[in-house]
């Protein structure tokens, strides 16, 4: 299963849950998703919460997420700093992303009704530069929002803790002596809550960090292997074109600065 999903500078989708990702992934441009019927869930790094109708869920890039749950329809918004950029400049763009640092954000019904309105006039489909332009005004809207923190539950917990500590994790006895609890009720509300068994995920973690060493730093096969905690270059290597499917040397050649 491929982890990365490559997306446009600007992309905009109204859809039903008929279309779903359940599968962890992750991109690297920015994704506002708007939720208009319905309810869902979502998981986002390493928190697990519930979305209802009127809830924006926001997610920086090269953020593993996923979504589940009931039927629901919502807007879709993917965009990159750069088209952003092509209209503020990089200082207010920054600024204007500063709202990402919140998970889900629940506008109030006032503001509620600019953001839909926004929505709908990019929903539109106008040019680029006035899209970037709308896009930077619900931005704007969305981080005047007053928010909540999510609550950690013991799945966010151990996911966290998962997130922290991948190189050192080489299988689930030490997160069942971390959290005092038995393999069967670790394994079970994980994979209840995840969808996906709990050494998948660790393995998606360490291979989504071997990403980055791939494309970001010189290091040969056998530190990043190392580094991300596999003791065989040659497993690491097999775990990596199982979730990405391509080797690791393949994936560098491609996406390697």
């Amino acid at each position: 299963m491929q982890s990365f999903c490559a997306t446009p500078s600007y992309y905009i989708n109204v859809a039903s849950s008929s279309f779903k990702m359940p599968s962890m992934h992750y991109h690297a441009s920015f994704e506002l998703y708007y939720l208009t019927a319905g309810s869902r869930e979502y998981f986002v790094e390493d928190k697990l919460f519930s979305v209802a109708v009127g809830d924006f869920v926001l997610i920086p890039p090269k953020t593993l997420h996923r979504t589940g749950g009931e039927y629901g329809e919502r807007i879709l918004v993917n965009f990159t700093q750069d088209f952003l950029e092509s209209v503020y400049t990089p200082q207010m763009a920054n600024q204007l992303t500063q709202c990402f640092c919140h998970m889900k954000i629940t506008p109030d019904a006032a503001r509620r009704g600019t953001c839909v309105e926004l929505l709908k006039k990019l929903s539109a489909n106008p040019p680029d530069n006035e899209a970037a332009l709308l896009l930077g005004l619900l931005l704007l809207e969305l981080s005047k929002c007053t928010t909540q923190e999510i609550e950690e539950d013991t799945v966010s917990a151990i996911v966290s803790y998962i997130n922290k500590n991948y190189s050192t994790i080489f299988g689930i006895d030490r997160i069942v002596e971390e959290f005092f609890i038995s393999k069967y009720h670790l394994c079970h509300i994980f994979k209840n809550a995840m969808k996906m068994t709990v050494i998948d995920y660790l393995n998606q973690i360490k291979i989504k960090n071997a990403c980055q060493m791939l494309c970001f730093t010189q290091r040969d096969m056998g530190k990043i292997a190392q580094l991300c905690g596999y003791h065989s270059a040659a497993y690491f290597s097999s775990v990596f074109k199982k979730i990405m499917g391509m080797t690791p040397s393949r994936y560098r050649e491609e996406y390697g600065q």
